[in-house]
């Protein structure tokens, strides 16, 4: 049996740890609303993980620490073949079980053969027969653009925009579905005091107003309505009308579930004197800070 430290699991779209989680020495939980990893969460996990090794904190060994962000992780979660049948989302408990269960039934030949494996180890112990396909298949190669033509999904493309959830404000979860989240950050970006509720309702009278002084286009009572409960037309025009109010660039990319760029639009008032910058995915708006 090997000795595993810590093994650390995040789940989404959670405020506060679950209570029902397993209360076993070597694994560890955190949350996070957006799912993403951050600064706060890596530290965390520093401190309450790698820190509290003895050969870190005692004997003050080196620590090799190895991230990545290879994209195609998550293209399981996304794929249309697992919407067929009777699929059942498991538990928080259930997943943290599995990271317990598996911190006790793991090898250390397991282990070391991923390493093997990926060519992470000493100079002697290197063999390039050990290595997974892609890898030999690089190293082998000749032709390394043939290479990395048939290995692309691997690549970050030049067309996938990188979040870093420090650099952006994202509007609380229950505005995910709807795109009541644009609303959520333009009140953020105005810094407005009184309540979201009360200011909206305000707003959309103001951008109905703007619309009619610019296109001359009179807003039906369920577009009004629309506007109201925190939602956009869909047309552009609110966007349009909100750019000419605050005169402002609003500069809006939209991506697709695996960050890949879809399209920029760019909403420009006659006079700019700031720029407001979004992400949109599946109508959900996230403000880079400014």
């Amino acid at each position: 049996m090997v000795n595993l430290y810590n093994n650390t699991v995040l789940f989404s779209k959670l405020k506060n740890l679950p209570n029902d989680l397993p209360k076993e020495k070597n694994f560890t939980a955190d949350v996070n609303e957006t799912g993403m990893w951050s600064t706060a969460l890596l530290e965390s996990y520093l401190q309450n993980v790698i820190y509290k090794r003895k050969e870190t904190s005692l004997l003050r060994q080196p620590v090799l620490l190895i991230l990545d962000s290879f994209a195609s992780h998550i293209k399981v979660a996304t794929s249309k073949k697992f919407e067929r049948g009777n699929t059942k989302v498991p538990s928080h408990k259930q997943v943290a079980q599995w990271i317990v269960e598996w911190s006790k039934n793991v090898s250390i030949d397991l282990i070391s053969n991923a390493f093997s494996l990926c060519g992470i180890g000493s100079c002697e112990s290197f063999n390039e027969e050990n290595l997974h396909t892609p890898l030999k298949n690089l190293i082998q190669s000749s032709d390394d653009d043939s290479w990395i033509r048939d290995n692309s999904e691997i690549f970050v493309s030049d067309n996938m925009l990188y979040i870093d959830e420090e650099e952006y404000y994202f509007p609380p979860s229950e505005s995910n579905t709807s795109s009541k989240s644009f609303f959520i950050c333009i009140y953020k970006f105005k810094e407005i005091k009184e309540s979201f509720a009360i200011w909206i309702r305000n707003y959309c009278k103001e951008i109905i107003e703007r619309i009619k002084l610019l296109w001359n286009i009179e807003i039906d009572e369920v577009d009004a309505k629309t506007l109201s409960n925190g939602n956009l037309l869909g047309n552009n025009l609110d966007i349009h009308a909100i750019s000419d109010i605050e005169d402002i660039l609003i500069d809006i990319t939209v991506i697709d579930e695996e960050s890949m760029i879809l399209e920029n639009l760019k909403f420009e008032s006659s006079v700019v004197r700031q720029k407001l910058e979004l992400v949109c995915l599946q109508n959900y708006y996230i403000m880079k800070k400014i």
